[in-house]
């Protein structure tokens, strides 16, 4: 598998524009650079290599006929960002964004701007990648993806995942089927600090190796318990926003093997979680039981149904208390799929992080813990392995998502 970082050649005939926007791509992981101060754009690709995936060019000057030498460039993923000193007028704008490759940044220069467009063509170049490569090998038929995501922040998505997880290790299925816990939420290292464990290797060390195969993998999971392995970002970890994206990646190995895959993964970060559906056996949608809850879960349900069939989806409405204002039958109703309601236990489950204890381990007859068993059912039935392509919708499914976050 192909490395997922992207090689950055930095151009400019600015020194200290070229030096401020060379200490920016420093800071961001998954990127390295190399930097060409030019005396003419018409020099701009002499400093290429064969392996640069994207060229930045920091535009000092903004005369047309030099704008147009940038056209015989158009094959070459390209982020153009304009200086203060030489804005882009309307017409020039225009011609440069004619250009199919490229990103053009006006002034006043914007880091953050800078690291969107960059991700945005990491993205397009992991799919292009995948293209050539073919987008599926040989998958292993008892491996299964499921994904945990929210209905909107706030939703415990992590620490359910965290708690089937425990519950699907101690079936008698994991004799074949071992279960892996997939940390997506690359900010925190939440399922570290959930599972009390500190991984010997961060998975953003994993993602930066050319090849990911099966020893690689092995090497970095953590085992947090008989049959459950951690793969994921220590408790301290905080990532970019490039390594989320390129979780994906690890799928390609994962599938290789045996076992069930609970993934957490961020809602917040749309894209990767709408690229990710289409692979997956099973979505777990996790809600806050009220009609805000409800209205985002009935935007993402309708994107994943067009992927998935209902019964690869569960629909999880969790704290739901006698102060909650919406039942079950209403969640039915409005959602057109049954619902696992997981009721507050807010003094039992405090109790048992504090202890450094999943709330299932501390308590297994609680009311919290006895409702996760319809989840469980629900992920312990077998569903065929799907065809799907990883390249059909996902513009679409970042729309949607976004609209509901």
């Amino acid at each position: 598998m192909k490395n997922t970082h992207i090689r950055i050649l930095l151009t400019g005939m600015d020194e200290p524009l070229l030096e401020r926007g060379s200490a920016f791509l420093d800071a961001i992981n998954e990127v390295s650079h190399r930097n060409v101060l030019l005396t003419s754009v018409d020099n701009m690709t002499t400093g290429m290599q064969s392996d640069d995936d994207i060229l930045v060019h920091l535009l000092s000057t903004s005369r047309m006929d030099d704008l147009a030498s940038l056209r015989g460039l158009s094959t070459v993923p390209m982020v153009l960002i304009a200086s203060e000193g030489q804005p882009l007028t309307g017409q020039q704008a225009a011609r440069l964004q004619q250009l199919p490759c490229s990103v053009v940044l006006p002034p006043p220069f914007d880091e953050r701007a800078l690291l969107a467009a960059l991700d945005q063509i990491h993205d397009d170049l992991l799919l292009q990648r995948q293209r050539a490569m073919g987008s599926y090998v040989q998958r292993h038929p008892d491996s299964r993806v499921v994904l945990f995501t929210g209905a909107g922040s706030g939703a415990g998505v992590s620490l359910l995942t965290s708690c089937v997880a425990r519950l699907l290790a101690r079936h008698p299925a994991v004799d074949t089927r071992p279960v892996l816990l997939l940390d997506g939420d690359w900010r925190y290292g939440s399922q570290a600090t959930l599972n009390n464990c500190q991984p010997a290797h961060d998975l953003q060390d994993l993602l930066t190796r050319l090849e990911l195969d099966q020893t690689a993998m092995d090497s970095y999971r953590t085992d947090i318990a008989p049959h459950l392995a951690l793969l994921g970002m220590a408790p301290d970890h905080l990532g970019s926003v490039g390594s989320a994206k390129s979780l994906g990646t690890l799928l390609t190995p994962i599938r290789q093997k045996a076992g069930i895959t609970l993934a957490d993964i961020p809602a917040w970060n749309s894209e990767f979680l709408a690229s990710m559906i289409p692979e997956a056996d099973h979505l777990v949608l996790v809600m806050n039981p009220d009609m805000d809850g409800v209205r985002r879960a009935r935007l993402l349900l309708r994107e994943a149904l067009t992927r998935l069939s209902p019964d690869q989806v569960t629909v999880v409405a969790n704290r739901v208390s006698r102060y909650t204002t919406i039942d079950q039958g209403t969640i039915s109703k409005a959602l057109d799929l049954e619902p696992v309601m997981v009721p507050a236990d807010g003094r039992g489950v405090v109790r048992a992080l504090e202890a450094n204890r999943l709330p299932v381990d501390s308590d297994p007859r609680s009311s919290f813990s006895r409702a996760l068993q319809p989840l469980l059912n629900s992920l312990l039935a077998e569903s065929p392995v799907k065809s799907s392509s990883l390249l059909n919708n996902i513009r679409g499914w970042s729309t949607a998502f976004r609209s509901a976050h």
